[in-house]
């Protein structure tokens, strides 16, 4: 499935503290992306869940590159043990069914 979000890099951005023009959301944060010209998403109430928004491209990118370098039911490699590999991989394909809304 090819994926048809906003192309990355997405970056976060402050509000102006002003609210003439921005109300209640003067100083607040949001998600963009094109050097701030797209919003990819409303205001966010802090920075770590703008940082984890504006993330998401790329952690999607991360967990498709490592379930190509770790497939299901292949030999651990040395240091993984009791199924430490297969859950990451888990969490990784629950990640990517969430981030393209399988």
């Amino acid at each position: 499935m090819v994926t048809k979000h906003t192309p990355a890099p997405w970056a976060v951005y402050q509000l102006a503290d002003d609210v003439h023009t921005y109300g209640a959301d003067a100083n607040k944060w949001i998600v963009t992306a094109d050097h701030h010209e797209n919003e990819i998403c409303g205001v966010v109430q802090t920075i770590e869940d703008a940082n984890l928004i504006a993330a998401a491209p790329d952690l999607l990118e991360a967990c498709k590159a490592l379930l190509l370098l770790v497939p299901r039911n292949k030999l651990h490699p040395v240091g993984y043990t009791n199924g430490k590999q297969d859950k990451a991989n888990d969490l990784a394909r629950a990640a990517i069914c969430k981030a393209e809304g399988i």
